[in-house]
């Protein structure tokens, strides 16, 4: 039945493909963009289009013009084709939906969350089956803004498993935190759930040698440590710097989260930023997982492919040091050379590559508003210095810079224009970008952005912005420090 229903969406878009139409001038609506998705069968195409091509099509070879019961005028190519210029009057702002469409495989399509609502205030029967299959593909998510908001709900999922729990961390201390995971998932083993733990055994180090993880094992859970540094690797020294970064948890491939999350009492009420997604793109966090379980395995470093992800509204990236292999920096960096009005950065570590440093104060030349938000103090003090070498230039090109001021600040998200956000766990600094492995959901879907960017700016009021007057007056023993870690920030 998929098959079938690709192929028959794939005639129909061919179809209009071969149109010609002109950019900016029309947007495929109703069920196309579903269609474009392979979420149902299109029996016909329905697009909005602009007064001029409207006109310039009304006499054109194969049209033929229309009206309906309330004299609303529509053009008509054969049977499967129809086109509007007046998409019921005083609703819907036509120009706005053409300017604002999405292109996917080179067609122009209304955004899904704006098919969404056309579908609810109508709700016929075909419009409300229709809405189940969007939301279920959007799936539904949430965001949680610290540690302990996110280890409750992790937990309860945990606890409701019936067949599968795949957790991987960065840190998993053997801590109050840690226990109640622990805890969790013996109890889930001996019910004959499948319990897997997934640690980089440099941030889990305290884990990798304690009890606690023979204790799991023995009960049944299975256990595993990322690139294990060992005295006789000596000369694979930089491998050591290869560390799974990542912070995923799946439960019954239903449920998933990501974001900056680790386990460890010591951040409980630091300020962070986790998600929790069902629906469709679970799935890719799933096979995600399942790849770095399989690298662990076998114990050497395996190419990670672009994800396939079927969502043009979401995409899980992930991360691997190879140098075709950073999808999450490609892609950040491809955003914001393209970035129009604003870019709101939140990073609890700032030593970013010499190419995205030039991408930010490029940026603000244009005229961007560039804000990068950082804590006044993180937990790595080397990296709060390292940070500081770059301020004077940012602020001298018109960068905004802001220290978070109530707490440890360790969100790592992104958002530009209203258009584009990520959230995940790769920080802005080398080793995030270079060496680790790391994994974020970024997207396009307009809600999901707006959460993300309110957090920014509801951030900001718990933030001090910092003056270029002010900063170029600091300590000049700062400004040694600063300079002394130039040659070893392709390390930090």
């Amino acid at each position: 039945m998929a098959e079938a229903i690709i192929s028959g969406n794939k005639k129909l878009f061919e179809k209009v493909r071969a149109l010609n139409l002109p950019a900016g001038e029309y947007a495929l609506f109703g069920s196309a963009p579903l269609g474009i998705r392979r979420l149902k069968e299109c029996n016909d195409v329905d697009a909005i289009v602009s007064s001029s091509l409207f006109d310039s099509l009304r006499y054109a070879p194969g049209w033929e013009v229309k009206s309906t019961v309330d004299c609303r005028e529509y053009l008509k190519f054969g049977d499967d084709i129809e086109f509007w210029k007046d998409w019921h009057p005083g609703l819907w702002d036509i120009p706005a939906l053409i300017r604002d469409a999405e292109i996917i495989d080179g067609l122009p399509f209304v955004k899904l969350h704006r098919v969404l609502e056309w579908k609810k205030i109508f709700g016929r029967e075909k419009d409300i089956a229709d809405v189940i299959l969007i939301e279920q593909y959007l799936g539904a998510w949430k965001f949680y803004l610290s540690p302990k908001e996110a280890w409750r709900v992790m937990l309860e999922d945990c606890a409701a498993a019936s067949r599968t729990i795949d957790i991987e961390s960065y840190i998993f201390s053997v801590d109050d935190a840690g226990m109640r995971f622990a805890d969790i998932f013996m109890k889930k083993a001996k019910e004959g759930v499948r319990v897997r733990v997934l640690c980089d055994m440099v941030g889990s180090y305290g884990f990798f040698n304690s009890p606690t993880a023979k204790s799991l094992a023995g009960n049944g859970v299975e256990i595993r440590f990322f690139n294990p540094i060992s005295p006789w690797r000596v000369n694979k020294f930089f491998s050591w710097f290869r560390r799974d970064h990542r912070k995923i948890l799946v439960v019954d491939s239903k449920v998933g989260y990501t974001g900056g999350v680790n386990i460890a009492a010591r951040m409980a009420d630091w300020r962070d930023t986790h998600v929790r997604f069902e629906g469709a793109m679970v799935l890719n966090i799933q096979s995600s997982f399942e790849r770095m379980w399989a690298m662990t395995r076998r114990k050497r470093f395996i190419r990670h492919r672009d994800q396939n992800n079927s969502s043009p509204d979401f995409l899980f990236l992930t991360s691997s040091p190879r140098l075709r292999q950073r999808f999450i920096y490609r892609n950040m960096i491809k955003v914001l050379r393209n970035a129009k009005r604003y870019i709101y950065i939140s990073t609890p570590y700032f030593v970013p590559t010499l190419r995205l440093f030039q991408t930010l104060i490029t940026a603000a030349k244009r005229g961007v508003d560039v804000r990068i938000l950082l804590p006044e103090k993180s937990d790595v003090r080397t990296v709060d210095i390292a940070s500081g070498s770059y301020f004077t230039l940012a602020l001298k090109s018109g960068v905004k810079i802001y220290q978070y001021q109530n707490s440890v600040f360790h969100v790592k998200t992104c958002v530009v224009d209203e258009e584009w956000a990520t959230v995940g766990s790769a920080n802005l600094d080398n080793v995030s970008l270079f060496f680790n492995y790391e994994a974020n959901f970024v997207s396009r879907e307009k809600s999901f952005v707006e959460e993300l960017r309110a957090h920014f700016v509801k951030d900001l009021e718990s933030s001090r912005e910092l003056q270029y007057t002010e900063w170029i007056n600091r300590p000049l023993s700062l400004k040694f420090l600063e300079l002394a870690t130039w040659p070893i920030h392709r390390m930090l």
